[in-house]
């Protein structure tokens, strides 16, 4: 209820809502974007000219600050807000799951994780997208740091076998039946998912690092690692590099 309230205080009066971010929200990122595809939806009213300042990773796993005045929404998997970027200067499309944060324009306060679905679901018409759609959306945000670190350990050698793909699902499924156990699951969404994970070294540090923000989960997810890179029945020089360079940048970040 708090978080309701939170919204409907947020843009009760929308039309007032500076422009201008909090002193501490400083815009930045890459010099240039890895862009989404443009997605053609007719504007809502709901969310035609809403003021929102965000923290975006894009698909290169590269995470910027904007301000953002946005013109329309397309709900369908994975969700996407056609927006006026005032850090590039032009319209970009911004994937919902890729919105890391959102920041109160006035007041300064953040909101997080599955907090920013429920902060756009007033200005988002759901009623074409199915219980299943939404819980793959729940399942990548939960499961995507492992994914990425995955795909990353397994196209480390140039070529992600059948065997280390079916590692990378399995892992999904654990961390999708390990967090919400009654939840419906898509296999074919998922692996359609995984497949276009391409995630940078940097990207999956990151990943990584946010793993291990819990150590045990870390512990863990180091047993899947090494799943991974045995999965195809040969130890790759490659894929043992990306695993030494993964913990070392753990270790070395979380003292783990």
């Amino acid at each position: 209820m708090a978080l309701l309230g939170f919204i409907d205080k947020l843009f009760s009066n929308r039309s007032d809502t500076p422009i201008v971010p909090p002193p501490d929200f400083v815009m930045g990122g890459p010099a240039v974007d890895a862009p989404e595809e443009a997605v053609e939806t007719p504007a809502l009213k709901d969310i035609d000219g809403l003021a929102l300042a965000i923290d975006y990773e894009d698909p290169a796993g590269a995470l910027s600050r904007r301000v953002i005045l946005c013109r329309s929404v397309n709900p369908e998997p994975p969700g996407f807000v056609r927006a006026y970027c005032h850090l590039r200067h032009d319209y970009r499309t911004f994937r919902i799951d890729r919105i890391r944060a959102v920041t109160d324009m006035a007041k300064g306060d953040v909101l997080t994780g599955h907090d920013v679905l429920e902060f756009l679901a007033p200005y988002i018409d759901f009623s074409i997208e199915e219980e299943k759609a939404r819980a793959q959306r729940r399942l990548q945000y939960r499961a995507g740091p492992g994914v990425k670190v995955l795909v990353f350990l397994a196209a480390a050698d140039g070529h992600v076998h059948a065997r280390e793909q079916t590692v990378i699902l399995d892992y999904a499924v654990t961390e999708s039946l390990r967090r919400s156990p009654d939840e419906p699951f898509d296999t074919d969404a998922t692996i359609r998912w995984i497949h276009h994970v391409k995630p940078t070294r940097f990207a999956a540090h990151a990943a990584a690092l946010k793993l291990a923000e819990d150590v045990d989960q870390f512990k863990r997810f180091a047993g899947t690692m090494m799943s991974l890179v045995h999965a195809d029945g040969v130890l790759h020089e490659a894929e043992a590099d990306a695993v030494r360079d993964i913990i070392a940048a753990v270790r070395s970040e979380r003292g783990i």
